[in-house]
């Protein structure tokens, strides 16, 4: 039996911020980064960098041969990515490639290099 989806896990207040930022998870900022693609707030750069992140996330995973990783490039890609149906398997995702290896590529792509 899984355990159920804790969105605070995910999306924590910074304390004492007054803009009331938040710390994000690493499947919770890849959740933000999909939500970007298809946004009229993001502009068309930041669509595009948004939308090369989720595709090399997507490289990574078939490249361990991840068995979610069609599932998780069809609904990160369409936009208005759903948190409850995707983040169980994000954070699977994640673990499997390695936090510090999904860090590095978003910091890279997010760079524009």
């Amino acid at each position: 039996m899984t355990k159920p989806l804790n969105l605070h896990e995910h999306f924590t207040p910074i304390p004492g911020d007054p803009d009331g930022a938040m710390h994000l998870s690493m499947p919770a900022t890849l959740l933000v980064i999909a939500d970007c693609i298809g946004s009229d707030d993001s502009t068309p750069e930041g669509q595009q960098r948004a939308k090369a992140v989720i595709t090399e996330f997507v490289a990574m995973l078939r490249k361990i041969h991840w068995p979610q990783a069609e599932y998780l490039e069809t609904w990160l890609l369409r936009g208005n990515p759903d948190a409850r149906r995707l983040l169980p398997a994000l954070v699977k995702a994640v673990d499997a490639v390695g936090q510090e290896a999904v860090g590095r590529m978003i910091n890279r792509l997010m760079e524009g290099n």
